[in-house]
C-alpha cells in the first residue's frame, strides 16, 4: 500500500518510499534529496521563516548525525537562511531550475531502476550510441563515415 502525502512529506517522497524500502542506500539518498528540494522551494516561494525552518529541524536534521555529504548538503540548504535574498548569495544555484530538473532525474531514474526499466527511452539510447559510434569512428580514421551526423536524422 502507498503511504499516504501529508504536508509534512512531499507527495514524490511518498511515493519513492512506497516504491522501495526505506533501508535502501538509494532510496535513503533520493528521499534526502526531495526533502533538501521541499525546503529549497520553500526558501525560493518565500514561505514564512518558521514554517520553513520547523520543517528543515523535523525533516532534515535526522540526516545532520550520517556525516559527509549529508553534513555537506544540509550545510549548503540551510546557509539559504542566511541571506535576506537567497538568490544573490553563494548557494544562489540551488535555487536555479536547474537544480529541480536534477533532483527530479534522479528520482525518476531511480524509480525506473526499481521496476527494472531502462534508465532512458530506447530511442535516446540509439541516438546517443550512435553518435558515440560516429564519434569513434572519426577519431579512428576519416572515411565516409565523416560524412554522416546523427542531428541531420533528428
Amino acid at each position: 500500500p502507498k503511504p499516504p502525502s501529508s504536508p509534512h512529506r512531499p507527495p514524490a517522497a511518498s511515493a519513492s518510499s512506497a516504491a522501495a524500502p526505506p533501508a535502501s542506500s538509494a532510496a535513503q539518498s533520493i528521499l534526502f534529496e526531495l526533502k533538501c528540494q521541499k525546503f529549497i522551494e520553500m526558501v525560493r516561494a518565500g514561505a514564512p521563516l518558521t514554517d520553513t525552518v520547523e520543517y528543515g529541524q523535523r525533516e532534515l536534521r535526522p540526516y545532520a548525525s550520517r556525516g559527509g555529504a549529508y553534513t555537506d548538503a544540509l550545510r549548503d540548504v540551510f546557509s539559504l537562511l542566511a541571506y535576506h535574498d537567497a538568490r544573490a548569495g553563494p548557494m544562489a544555484h540551488l535555487l536555479r531550475p536547474q537544480r529541480r530538473e536534477e533532483v527530479a532525474s534522479a528520482l525518476h531514474a531511480a524509480v525506473l531502476g526499481l521496476e527494472g526499466a531502462p534508465w532512458a527511452p530506447a530511442l535516446r539510447r540509439a541516438v546517443a550510441q550512435a553518435a558515440w559510434a560516429l564519434e569513434a569512428l572519426s577519431a579512428a580514421s576519416a572515411g565516409a563515415h565523416c560524412l554522416v551526423s546523427v542531428r541531420d536524422f533528428l
